[in-house]
């Protein structure tokens, strides 16, 4: 791979990833290559396997570094448009002005009708002023000039989301991760969007792929650690909720959470040392919760739980 010879390096890494197909190690330096030789739907497809393996932080820096090259929106962008667009996206994120960015954008348009990024910040401009109706339509145009683009799935997804159209959003979201693997909001998106539906095994997958692409998102390693609570699995629930916890300890929320758990696990526990023990986590972590919030009505109710046992 030194040598930059990508073509001859394809033979032997495409061996290597059928031999192990579970070492994920072998995916990136895969992806680069597939990449630089010019099959980007091939390298994209090797970097959804790297996400889904549970990658190290260093491992899904270079990932994201990749993806960033194969689809960079603003690739082959018009030189003469560049001030314009430069123009727009201040009014639209520095100034809070979706009106003015959407003359901007328009105007870039009137010359460019084909820009797909142009399209789809006009969409992202709509929404910001709780236009839908013309937030879908430009969204619908940024996939058809730019269909390899995940980002462009991801807006119309959220949009669908905010509607209150799950079935939709789901759909859209699918095809975000398909194309663009490193869209962690969009894995968790599905994985709330699975939870709703009651499909563990989908929410956990969905949640485990967030959490790696962003290992400091306490929301989404929150609702993994729900899902492995529903599926039974006290353990890696305990794991997840402690990691938070270590890192910040003066989170009540996720403190009531390990109480919640542990009360679950002395009330289900057969064996008595095993109830012991779980009663006894239980009641150090709900009184740490109510030494702060004294009036906290979910760990009192708990804590009475426990002691009528």
């Amino acid at each position: 791979m030194e040598s930059e010879q990508y073509t001859e390096a394809l033979g032997p890494l495409r061996r290597a990833t059928a031999l192990e197909p579970a070492r994920t190690a072998w995916r990136l330096p895969l992806a680069k290559a597939l990449h630089r030789t010019g099959d980007a739907p091939g390298a994209v497809e090797a970097l959804g396997t790297v996400v889904r393996g549970q990658p190290t932080p260093a491992e899904v820096s270079t990932a994201r570094a990749l993806m960033e090259q194969i689809a960079d929106p603003f690739s082959g962008f018009p030189k003469a448009a560049e001030a314009k667009l430069e123009e727009g996206m201040r009014y639209l994120k520095d100034l809070d002005a979706p009106q003015h960015a959407i003359l901007a954008f328009e105007e870039i348009l009137l010359d460019y009708p084909d820009v797909a990024v142009v399209h789809a910040l006009l969409g992202l401009a709509y929404q910001r002023l709780d236009d839908a109706g013309r937030a879908v339509d430009e969204f619908k145009q940024a996939i058809e000039r730019a269909p390899r683009d995940g980002k462009n799935h991801f807006y119309l997804g959220e949009l669908y989301l905010a509607r209150q159209r799950p079935d939709a959003a789901r759909v859209s979201f699918e095809k975000a991760v398909a194309l663009h693997p490193l869209l962690e909001t969009a894995w968790f998106h599905l994985g709330d969007i699975h939870l709703e539906r009651r499909d563990l095994t989908a929410a956990r997958e969905s949640f485990t792929v967030a959490t790696a692409l962003a290992p400091e998102a306490v929301a989404m390693r929150g609702k993994l650690a729900l899902v492995y609570q529903l599926e039974g699995d006290f353990a890696a629930a305990e794991r997840e909720l402690r990691r938070v916890v270590e890192k910040d300890p003066e989170n009540m929320e996720f403190s009531l959470r390990l109480g919640l758990l542990y009360t679950e696990q002395a009330m289900k526990a057969s064996r008595p040392e095993a109830r012991k023990t779980a009663a006894s986590e239980a009641e150090r972590w709900l009184m740490k919760v109510l030494e702060t919030q004294p009036e906290n009505a979910v760990a009192s109710r708990a804590l009475q739980q426990l002691k009528a046992q």
